[in-house]
């Protein structure tokens, strides 16, 4: 029985960390090429450190508002442009309506629960919202490369996982997850691995497979002190050498 909670953990485990859910050295577009489409309103990169019993944690989430007072937190589908019809049927808690009355945005979601956020501003754009530090993201040209290895970890008691991704200036990737779950009889592991192509195009990842499905993610590029990190959707990839 401990064997099959230790596996069914890791396959949790992995289907949160897939390529939905489950890199940016050297990129560059060609000469002269204009930035991509934009997104279908001001999308904000926010994070937000929390403590909980395992130390400290980076939270990370996405934010886009239109002009049109449409809401979404953390898209599903990209964001070059939201398709607000998907996010509204697959994404009802985290889709809406809103409206900014002073430093409060209210927000009325489709799934009939209502929000109200704090904001800050500064230098004409969202610094805060609702407690979490917040850029405004501006995209990537249109078929933006990267190249390099990115992989992200996470490691609890009795539980550890990796996702690494591999891209390559050629349009092509890589994409692999291991885990283990340790108890006191077993030690489970599991292996996961693909490849395909993408595509970047302001803050869209397109992500094609062989069996021809396709996925989209949010994505963007930090580079602090010196390294590069991609943020796709709610997980950070520090690029390894």
């Amino acid at each position: 029985m401990k064997q099959m909670l230790a596996i069914t953990a890791l396959a949790l485990l992995f289907a949160c960390n897939d390529t939905k859910r489950d890199g940016a050295e050297n990129g560059a577009a060609a000469d002269g090429e204009k930035t991509s489409s934009k997104s279908s309103g001001d999308l904000y990169l926010r994070t937000y450190m929390w403590t909980g019993m395992y130390g400290s944690s980076l939270d990370i989430s996405w934010i886009l508002m239109d002009d049109e007072g449409n809401i979404v937190k953390n898209p599903k589908h990209g964001v070059n442009p939201v398709d607000w019809a998907k996010e509204k049927a697959e994404n009802a808690k985290q889709t809406g309506t809103y409206k900014i009355d002073g430093k409060k945005l209210n927000i009325t979601w489709v799934d009939g629960k209502t929000a109200s956020w704090s904001l800050e501003e500064k230098d004409g754009e969202y610094s805060i919202i609702d407690g979490g530090i917040t850029t405004k993201q501006e995209g990537m040209p249109t078929n933006y490369r990267i190249e390099g290895k990115y992989a992200a970890s996470a490691v609890m008691p009795n539980v550890s996982a990796s996702h690494t991704l591999v891209f390559q200036k050629d349009g092509t990737f890589t994409s692999s997850n291991y885990g283990t779950v340790t108890t006191t009889d077993v030690t489970s592991e599991s292996q996961k691995s693909n490849a395909g192509t993408y595509d970047i195009s302001g803050n869209t990842l397109t992500m094609k497979f062989p069996d021809g499905k396709v996925e989209k993610s949010v994505i963007t590029i930090w580079d602090m002190d010196g390294k590069k990190y991609l943020i796709i959707d709610n997980s950070s990839y520090p690029q390894e050498k």
